[in-house]
């Protein structure tokens, strides 16, 4: 047998096409989604690694849940829809045995874009949320200053109601924005300051963003790629490389961004002078 990957487990419950996967920052989970029509087809499935048991299903969407993402530190589940809704889930903290590894939903911000969100990615200190959607607007979550919602002993954290930024493609403001990631780190330089945001448009371009997390501070365009760096079809996933434990010279000064798209292509890229 040369496999590679042997298959270790068949995991089932999804009543349809599997659409997206994320795993936690530990390994422990992985959450799951599938192609929905209906509320409960689309419900966000958790299974445990040790064991390959669903160990939640969590509902709050309508239809097709396009992509999810952990927070870094593992406390929180968001999810994006083609019904335009943005969830929030938040870890049990005191989920034992079966319940280890629990979440359960906390927020919704429903119609939170106009058209389909395509993605979705938390910052590096999980401060700031990034949307994506077709209707070609990038916005940026953040915090709610007070309250929460309440779960036994504990005050669950919620998104603010408004976004505190949103912006559209240098490149073309009629192009749907079909991926996002935030760097993962802050940046700093003579021309930037503050969080780094790539993103991807249905056209095949790549641009980065700079801003900060004060609302109605502007973000702006730092670069839109050009030569050979755009794809020619959509961008489907953009990703940073992580930092080592020990970051070397090159990641003090330099971060690599690998993106893929509909044309076949996965394209590396390296910034400079970050």
């Amino acid at each position: 047998d040369h496999t590679l990957w042997p298959e270790v487990a068949k995991l089932y419950g999804h009543g349809d096409g599997i659409m997206c996967l994320a795993a936690d920052p530990t390994g422990q989970i992985v959450a799951s989604a599938c192609k929905a029509r209906d509320a409960e087809t689309a419900q966000v499935r958790l299974w445990d690694t040790g064991s390959w048991r669903g160990v939640g299903v969590l509902p709050g969407h309508a239809s097709t849940v396009v992509q999810l993402a952990f927070s870094h530190d593992g406390s929180l589940l968001a999810s994006v829809s083609k019904d335009r809704q943005v969830c929030l889930y938040a870890r049990e903290e005191d989920g034992e045995g079966p319940r280890a590894g629990a979440f359960r939903p906390v927020q919704t911000l429903a119609r939170a874009h106009k058209r389909i969100i395509w993605s979705c990615d938390w910052a590096h200190d999980d401060a700031l949320l990034a949307t994506a959607s077709r209707d070609g607007v990038v916005k940026i979550w953040g915090w709610q200053g007070e309250g929460g919602v309440m779960w036994r002993d504990q005050v669950l954290p919620v998104l603010g109601p408004e976004a505190l930024a949103s912006f559209k493609p240098s490149t073309s403001e009629t192009d749907a924005v079909t991926a996002v990631a935030f760097a993962p780190r802050l940046v700093q330089g003579a021309d930037v300051a503050g969080y780094l945001l790539a993103l991807g448009t249905e056209s095949g371009n790549v641009e980065l963003w700079t801003g900060t997390k004060d609302k109605g501070k502007s973000w702006r365009c730092l670069l839109a790629f050009d030569g050979s760096l755009p794809h020619a079809g959509a961008v489907r996933r953009l990703r940073w490389k992580p930092l080592s434990s020990a970051q070397d010279g090159d990641e003090k000064t330099s971060l690599i961004l690998a993106s893929c798209g509909t044309d076949h292509a996965v394209k590396i890229a390296r910034i400079r002078h970050l």
